[in-house]
């Protein structure tokens, strides 16, 4: 008996770690996959997102928005959504990098780089509810997205 739930139990945990392939548009009765934000957004339009979440980022540590955000409320919760859509349109823009010259590339690449880690800073500084290092983040961000803007042009 001992040997039948062991070999049943191998048998289940083999099973279990077999890859799940994903397929593209396939239709499943009704329900396809759907690409994601990021397949679909050119770098214009990322580049809109990331301007529209520096505002947010400024909105956010704003003295008015202040105290809301530091108490995990709905800015807060608008902040974290913003922030993957933001991620999603560094990435589209790095694939965009990929085919500039290679003196475009260097700048673009190094702009997202800043804009990057000013944003994960910022993210890190609003959980600590830390308003002044939060706003420096903010306009460390700033900075970068006009370097970006300019490596675009």
């Amino acid at each position: 008996m001992k040997k039948l739930l062991l070999t049943a139990a191998i048998i289940a945990l083999t099973g279990l770690n077999q890859p799940a392939f994903a397929h593209g548009n396939e239709d499943h009765g009704g329900q396809q996959h759907e690409a994601s934000i990021a397949e679909t957004r050119n770098p214009t339009e990322a580049l809109t997102v990331l301007q529209e979440g520096v505002v947010l980022m400024a909105d956010t540590v704003s003295e008015k928005n202040r105290a809301e955000m530091f108490s995990d409320g709905p800015i807060m919760e608008k902040w974290h959504e913003k922030t993957v859509e933001m991620q999603e349109s560094i990435d589209v823009l790095k694939r965009h990098a990929a085919t500039l010259p290679n003196d475009k590339k260097t700048r673009l690449e190094s702009s997202l780089n800043q804009f990057s880690k000013a944003l994960d800073d910022f993210h890190v500084m609003t959980h600590e509810k830390d308003p002044v290092k939060s706003e420096k983040e903010a306009k460390k961000a700033q900075g970068a997205v006009k370097l970006i803007e300019a490596s675009l042009k």
